[in-house]
């Protein structure tokens, strides 16, 4: 198992954070500068150390000049390597390793009895401002050990050098592949042709070459056992430059260089671990989607999985690619996903553990569903015409905080909405979820009465595990959860809504907005906005159903038939209620159009006259055919010239001012949209 858990303490971005590896495969997440690459650079930070004094004043916490100490702890896990020593002592094929096997057994016995809890062991580097590297445990030798059988390979795609791949020879050395002793001599034998002593003037070479160096003060630093095997088997392949057959690495695209790269890389630790059977590696790739299109990116994930070794490896990757994300979550089953954040005030780092995602539904996410993974905030909506409507230029431009939020529709199907909530997720995005009414209740025309309706995935109403949190809490957090829930449930069961002579409203038109306005306020604690009726009746409200009426005018056939029906109508209410209907929305009761035993005799009536009004709408130069033909952009954008900015000024606070009045319901999304973050 290798690396189980990593703590950091004021280290570069990091306060505190406590991160939990048992899984093989880990995956930060999170958008760009927020800390997912330091969290890498930090262990590796710890392992360059192991061995060696390396100083690196970056890795300090800048959020507080006044802290100038550091410290990272690394808990490793003996347990896999103890069951392969008590099964290799069983076997004879280990005889030629590097290093005689009794003597690794006796190291690993020691070092179990000697420091192991339960054959797991905490290392902590403390690091001061002085310089200072203090060790929780001062064995070099098991502190060598810890480097040896549990190495980390740390490869940041940035840093690659796309045409030139001397570091691929590093890497072989650092494996150090062979299972005999290195042992090369002053004078290496056996690669001269004539070895005739007197034509032979291979040391006379060196001798000259050594004695120029030195004349003019330059000392050789003796190669490491690693460099001589680099060189090693260089010497034996036959040569060092790489190329694709006859061409040169710079007639590959930087996508295809940075592929091959990346692949090699794995496949030569991979392989070459195969040998080193008392060794668990851990291999950290910093962004490696960089470079790379959609289907290369899938190809590289699935390209590592095909390796012998995958499994038994431990990896680290970081990303702000979905399309990686995705594809870690599809092709593997023991892996975690962790959303990294950042505070900008206070630039600090925060880790989250992604719950879910074991399921098999979970396999055919898209892009789509995993670039919420990566989103400042979320806005999740039921349809495309919620969609059309907040991306709309006019309504950004109005409130622009709107583009800090990643729309999604997740088309009013539960399923759809646990793949990305971050509520299902654990997850620290900040979200909203905007339902239609009739996802929480919906009218009995029979008996004058509303009822709670729904899945309880969305209706917190019905959902019970909710209730029984309630009642837990305190004060104002119960007063406005479990109080309200009551009261909301005690109104629905007692009061009567009586549709009134038009067909398309509520008698009780006052108690129906406080019955919606308190279900809104209970709602919002749960990050779930219930509208009025629908996204329709969030645009046409008794504030703008003129402004409605006139615009339809502008391009309507049938002026005459919508003429009678709206100015037959008495009320504002009811006038807005027709709108409402005939550009695909509900009345107040939230009807349907279904010619039922519980539809409403007159409504039903109205409804024929309406559709007759539609098809003109069909036909228009508006061309109006549904809830997503786009009319709603075409209103905006005729109500913004018209209404909201009508002298071009873009005066910021009167246009804001003027859309509000237009559009309350609308304006108060908004508003909670623009508080939420």
């Amino acid at each position: 198992m290798s690396i189980i858990r990593l703590t950091i303490t004021n280290c570069k971005s990091i306060d505190y954070i406590e991160l939990n590896l048992l899984n093989n495969v880990n995956c930060f997440i999170g958008t760009n500068n927020v800390g997912k690459s330091n969290i890498m650079k930090i262990l590796h930070f710890f392992y360059l150390n192991l061995t060696t004094k390396h100083h690196d004043l970056d890795m300090f916490n800048k959020n507080n000049p006044y802290n100038d100490e550091l410290e990272i702890s690394v808990e490793y896990d003996f347990t896999e390597i103890n069951e392969k020593k008590e099964t290799a002592q069983t076997r004879t094929i280990f005889s030629n390793l590097i290093e005689p096997t009794n003597e690794l057994f006796e190291r690993i016995d020691e070092y179990i009895k000697k420091y192991t809890i339960e054959n797991r062991v905490v290392l902590s580097l403390k690091y001061n401002k002085n310089g200072t590297l203090v060790w929780s445990n001062d064995d070099y030798e098991f502190r060598s050990f810890l480097a040896v059988r549990f190495p980390i390979f740390f490869l940041e795609s940035r840093s690659i050098d796309l045409l030139k791949w001397d570091s691929l020879w590093e890497l072989i050395g650092t494996i150090a592949p062979f299972r005999q002793r290195v042992d090369i001599n002053e004078r290496i034998q056996g690669i001269f042709v004539d070895e005739d002593p007197i034509t032979n003037n291979y040391q006379g070479v060196l001798t000259s070459i050594l004695k120029i160096f030195n004349t003019n003060g330059i000392r050789l630093q003796k190669s490491t056992v690693y460099q001589k095997i680099s060189q090693i088997v260089k010497l034996q392949l036959g040569g060092s430059e790489f190329s694709y057959d006859s061409h040169p690495l710079s007639t590959g695209s930087n996508g295809m260089n940075s592929f091959t790269y990346m692949k090699i890389y794995v496949d030569l630790i991979l392989i070459l671990f195969e040998d080193k059977y008392f060794s668990s590696a851990l291999i950290m790739i910093d962004e490696p989607e960089l470079h790379l299109h959609l289907k290369k990116i899938e190809d590289f994930v699935k390209s590592i999985k095909e390796n012998k070794g995958y499994e038994t490896t431990k990896w680290i990757f970081s990303t702000h690619s979905p399309t990686f994300a995705k594809n870690i979550i599809i092709e593997n089953h023991n892996y975690n996903i962790f959303h990294i954040t950042n505070n900008q005030f206070y630039n600090s780092t925060t880790i989250t553990k992604i719950n879910g995602f074991k399921q098999k539904k979970y396999k055919l996410i898209s892009d789509n569903e995993a670039n919420m993974f990566f989103s400042e905030a979320c806005l999740f909506v039921e349809g495309d015409t919620e969609l059309e409507l907040f991306k709309n230029n006019r309504l950004v431009e109005i409130f622009p905080s709107i583009l800090r939020y990643d729309i999604y529709s997740f088309e009013g199907k539960n399923d759809k909405l646990q793949l990305v909530n971050p509520n299902d997720r654990k997850s620290k995005i900040k979200y909203l979820v905007l339902l239609d009414m009739d996802k929480i209740l919906s009218y009995v025309t029979k008996k004058n009465k509303f009822s709670i309706s729904g899945s309880s995935y969305v209706n917190a109403l019905k959902n019970d595990d909710i209730q029984k949190q309630e009642q837990y809490m305190y004060k104002d957090k119960f007063k406005n959860s479990f109080k309200l829930r009551k009261e909301i449930k005690n109104i629905i069961k007692n009061s009567t809504f009586t549709i009134d002579s038009s067909g398309l409203c509520l008698e009780e038109e006052n108690e129906r907005i406080d019955l919606i306005e308190m279900i809104q306020r209970y709602f919002c604690q749960y990050n779930l906005f219930p509208l009025q009726t629908t996204i329709e009746g969030a645009i046409i409200t008794k504030e703008n159903h003129h402004l409605i009426y006139q615009w339809l005018n502008t391009f309507i056939t049938k002026k005459d038939l919508l003429k009678k029906l709206y100015s037959g109508l008495n009320t504002d209410v009811q006038k807005t209620n027709l709108l409402k209907v005939l550009l695909f929305g509900k009345t107040d009761w939230l009807n349907t159009e279904s010619d039922s035993e519980d539809q409403n005799v007159i409504f039903y009536k109205i409804l024929e006259k309406i559709k007759v009004i539609r098809k003109s709408l069909k036909t228009s130069s508006a061309i109006i055919d549904g809830k997503t033909s786009g009319w709603i952009s075409i209103f905006l954008e005729w109500v913004y010239i018209n209404k909201i900015n009508p002298t071009g000024k873009n005066d910021k606070y009167k246009m804001r001012h003027e859309f509000q009045t237009l559009f309350p319901e609308l304006g108060k999304v908004l508003v909670y949209l623009e508080d939420l973050v």
